[in-house]
């Protein structure tokens, strides 16, 4: 999947939040999210802004 914008500023989600596969031509945005936890497997990026994000469980982050 090709996605120009991801904005999940102040998201709040109890689900796991998977942007896997995901090739993002701008910054993926998750400024005060609340998630139970986040995956960003095989997933490009040019940047991400998380300020104050909080991770209730893991983080799976492209290696």
């Amino acid at each position: 999947m090709r996605a120009s914008l991801a904005d999940l500023t102040d998201v709040r989600s109890a689900l796991r939040v998977q942007l896997e596969s995901c090739r993002f031509d701008t910054p993926v945005v998750l400024d005060r999210a609340q998630l139970s936890s986040l995956s960003l497997r095989g997933t490009v990026l040019p940047a991400l802004h998380a300020e104050r994000m909080h991770l209730n469980d893991s983080l799976v982050w492209p290696i």
